[in-house]
């Protein structure tokens, strides 16, 4: 009984720490014209809580971004070019280069409930 209480317990401290942050801004790499590699790197202001990294062709854009509005729409009405692939985060500098594929937090609580029902069952 005490294995199982001690399971909840760490799943509950885990959940915690996934939704929990250190407050500070999210910084990000910004550059305004179309290079590669883009090394200059910003502060967000409080409204821009996302990373965008926008690829178009040989062009690449980066910047700090809403992230309600990381779409297809929002993003060509900002940057005026054509079939675009973009790539939003909300981690430190996580727009740098390569598109990577972002998880998203209930993605990653999602695997974690797995993980632990799966000891459960041993």
């Amino acid at each position: 009984m005490g294995s199982i209480r001690m399971h909840i317990l760490v799943l509950g401290l885990l959940i915690l720490a996934m939704f929990c942050s250190p407050g500070g801004a999210l910084k990000c790499f910004q550059c305004n014209s179309p290079v590669q590699p883009c090394t200059e790197n910003v502060t967000c202001k409080a409204e821009k809580d996302a990373c965008l990294q926008v690829i178009s062709g040989g062009a690449y854009y980066h910047s700090c971004w809403k992230y309600a509005d990381c779409n297809i729409e929002k993003i060509e009405a900002a940057f005026p070019i054509a079939s675009a692939r973009y790539s939003c985060c909300q981690r430190d500098l996580c727009n740098a280069a390569g598109m990577g594929t972002a998880v998203s937090k209930a993605t990653m609580m999602a695997g974690l409930l797995v993980v632990v029902a799966g000891s459960f069952s041993v």
